[in-house]
């Protein structure tokens, strides 16, 4: 490019050159300078964007459920309101005991209440395990007077846990099943 400067009665400015169009032109470095200076502006306003949509909602959400202990707030944001309900209901159902047990679905038939290292955040100091196929002989042996089965997304079979458990509906589909004798001393 060959650089010309304005000549008309003006002292140069190197800033005004002239390309071989007779174009005003900028300098290099100068057209560097604004291009990084827009990227930058961009970039500045989408971590704006993103921290409105994201970090403070999330931060609200946090400062308006403060009063929910630990727990429910884990499973609140973890999964969602209705999770959180229903762990609310098991906690308060099976007593916080080391002996006590919670028997989750087999893994995959109950969505995050089927994993025993995620539930067992939820439910300590009860044990936490899982019921492996076949399901049936499986819940037929739970039999201990402190054991009690979720009741999720058509585990266990129906059939076999009224044998040895009662059920304590907690939504539709949604319940827990709990050791013959449990409702009455609960009450």
């Amino acid at each position: 490019m060959r650089e010309r400067y304005l000549m008309d009665n003006q002292p140069p400015r190197p800033l005004q050159r002239l390309d071989d169009q007779g174009r005003r032109s900028w300098p290099s470095t100068q057209r560097i300078q604004w291009v990084t200076a827009i990227v930058l502006a961009s970039i500045l306003i989408q971590f704006g964007l993103h921290l409105d949509r994201t970090l403070i909602r999330r931060g609200l959400d946090v400062w308006a459920n403060r009063h929910r202990s630990a727990i429910e707030r884990s499973a609140l944001f973890q999964v969602g309101e209705d999770f959180r309900a229903y762990v609310e209901f098991v906690r308060k159902m099976v007593p916080a005991e080391p002996d006590a047990k919670v028997i989750l679905p087999h893994r995959g038939l109950g969505g995050p209440l089927s994993y025993v290292t995620f539930m067992q955040y939820f439910f300590f100091p009860r044990k936490v395990d899982n019921c492996h196929p076949p399901l049936e002989a499986c819940v037929l042996n739970l039999t201990g007077q402190k054991t009690s089965i979720l009741a999720v997304s058509g585990f266990p079979p129906m059939e076999a846990a009224l044998q040895i458990k009662a059920y304590i509906p907690f939504r539709e589909g949604d319940g827990l099943f709990v050791p013959p004798g449990y409702i009455e001393r609960n009450e």
